[in-house]
């Protein structure tokens, strides 16, 4: 099959919309894209099957569902012919919760080796990686997931709920009152990591010393 470069390089508006949903038809000239890339890369790049692929997202949206942690999903690719003997090590690592910091990390675990990194990332293969708490949002508002549980923290609302997950969601019902030591325990470590962050960047050092 002649690759989508091959035949012109479709741009969206050219290219064949067979869905009704609009998000269908842009997830699907992307997937056809990357499979295009990948062709073309296999065919042309020497060292094709020596050669780590990683793509990742900047962001994300609601796309199927309006659900709490749908706002914060964004998609990780790793690929390479070699990573097929080590599914069983990605299967393990399904319920570690990761951000943008955990990407360089877990791409040095996957080359092998001693390599320098400085940063509060860690990878997502390693044992440190489950029971970890993640942060995401904004300056305005920010959440911290850890152990079923997500931390909405909006110091200029002067709010801070809890919520719990389940199923991939979090249930849209504050349960602060239920659950106080948990609040917080997650609050401290939250204002903890992100003061950590803000300060190193600030002061343009490097986390760990």
């Amino acid at each position: 099959m002649r690759s989508l470069w091959e035949e012109g390089g479709l741009s969206p508006e050219e290219f064949e919309k067979i869905f009704e949903n609009r998000k269908l038809n842009t997830f699907r000239y992307v997937d056809r894209s990357l499979e295009a890339f990948m062709e073309t890369m296999k065919r042309k790049l020497p060292r094709f099957d020596r050669t780590l692929f990683v793509i990742v997202g900047d962001h994300t949206s609601y796309t199927y569902q309006q659900r709490f942690l749908e706002r914060i999903r964004v998609p990780l690719f790793v690929y390479s012919p070699r990573l097929a003997g080590m599914k069983s090590r990605w299967q393990k690592a399904q319920g570690a919760l990761g951000s943008h910091l955990d990407v360089v990390p877990t791409i040095l675990a996957l080359l092998g080796g001693r390599h320098c990194y400085s940063g509060m990332g860690k990878s997502l293969l390693s044992a440190e990686a489950a029971g970890r708490g993640v942060i995401s949002g904004n300056r305005k508002e920010g959440y911290y997931l850890k152990d079923g549980f997500v931390l909405r923290y909006s110091p200029y609302a002067g709010e801070t709920q809890l919520y719990a997950t389940a199923d991939g969601g979090a249930v849209e019902e504050d349960v602060s009152r239920q659950h106080p030591d948990i609040l917080e325990r997650m609050k401290r470590e939250y204002l903890g990591l992100y003061e950590t962050s803000k300060r190193v960047t600030r002061e343009k050092k490097v986390f760990p010393v």
